[in-house]
């Protein structure tokens, strides 16, 4: 995947940073958002550039949800996983029914994450 990015958009900084930096060391680039507004800026410079987008559920001011169904509304060509603390069985059917692909339990691990993410690099 080279030149493609995954955007990471979560309100956690310092979880941010740390994804960032433990998937630069797979070779894999990351951008940050940390609110809506930011990745709805991001994403309109940046789509071409981003194949993978993971969501937190529960941001300060919106839900993953409606920032996956803004983006969406921009270009939907991008994977979709969402990061979740707390989600129930029931919860993941819905979140895959929305268009989700992957839900991961928060926290997560890296390798985990890179598992995941490595699934769909083709």
């Amino acid at each position: 995947m080279e030149n493609r990015s995954v955007l990471i958009i979560d309100d956690d900084l310092t979880l941010c940073e740390m994804t960032k930096e433990m998937l630069s060391m797979f070779n894999i680039n990351a951008m940050i958002a940390e609110t809506k507004e930011e990745a709805i800026n991001l994403y309109k410079e940046k789509q071409d550039d981003i194949w993978l987008i993971v969501f937190d559920m529960h941001l300060e001011q919106n839900t993953g949800v409606e920032v996956f169904n803004a983006l969406k509304k921009i270009n939907g060509n991008f994977i979709p996983f969402l990061a979740s603390g707390m989600i129930t069985e029931a919860d993941k059917q819905k979140f895959e029914d929305i268009g989700f692909l992957e839900i991961i339990a928060k926290p997560f691990s890296m390798k985990t994450l890179k598992q995941k993410i490595m699934e769909y690099m083709v």
